[in-house]
């Protein structure tokens, strides 16, 4: 989480250089509720405890910020171990926050993109079945949609 608001902080810090350069304005004052008492808390924060928390070094944050101060389309995309952490809820959150600043909710190319353990794993239960049962068809028939499924396992 901290590395995500060492991010925000920073690019702040370049919106409030140029209002509208880095942040969508317009989504924010449309689409969110809070975003004053949120830039209000970025501003509270101490970017140098931000970036000793996140164990990242700070010219490695000041890379992902320059590179997030353009984009107006992002895809957050996280796993299971994000949100599975401890810190869960309000990492995500954090993650949300960021896409809200830059507008990249709601749009074609932005947004978020949870990738969930129940779907992977119904995917690969899946094809271990149907690797298992087309062995078996493959010995039982002549379907070509099942023979040719199983050359790829084969």
């Amino acid at each position: 989480m901290a590395l995500l608001q060492a991010i925000e902080k920073l690019l702040l810090a370049e919106e409030e250089k140029n209002p509208g350069s880095v942040f969508d304005q317009e989504f924010i004052n449309e689409k969110t509720n809070g975003s004053k008492e949120f830039i209000q808390h970025l501003k509270n924060l101490d970017l140098n405890n931000l970036i000793a928390a996140s164990g990242i070094s700070k010219e490695q944050i000041l890379e992902v910020a320059n590179i997030f101060k353009t984009k107006n389309k992002i895809i957050a995309c996280w796993a299971m171990g994000l949100t599975q952490h401890q810190n869960a809820v309000d990492t995500i959150k954090e993650v949300v926050n960021l896409l809200l600043l830059k507008g990249s909710i709601g749009k074609p190319g932005a947004g978020t993109c949870p990738v969930r353990g129940h779907s992977n794993v119904q995917a690969i239960e899946r094809w271990a079945f149907m690797k298992t049962i087309t062995c078996i068809f493959r010995r039982n028939s002549k379907n070509v949609f099942i023979q040719s499924t199983t050359r790829t396992w084969i």
